[in-house]
């Protein structure tokens, strides 16, 4: 496989992982449910997901 490929392909599936989470994070924002994720610890936080959701906003644009 060629390194232009390649690029499209992750292009691609990083687009389908980048709406796959958006869409999980709209849902348990709607439902007022936490997000459970890790800390640069490791150990597992709960954080909202409507901060979740803003940040990952931010972070696309």
């Amino acid at each position: 496989m060629n390194d232009a490929l390649t690029a499209s392909r992750l292009s691609r599936l990083r687009g389908g992982f980048d709406i796959a989470i958006e869409r999980l994070y709209r849902a348990k924002a709607r439902r007022g449910l936490p997000l459970v994720v890790a800390s640069p610890e490791g150990t597992p936080v709960l954080v909202s997901a409507r901060k979740a959701l803003k940040h990952f906003e931010a972070a696309k644009a």
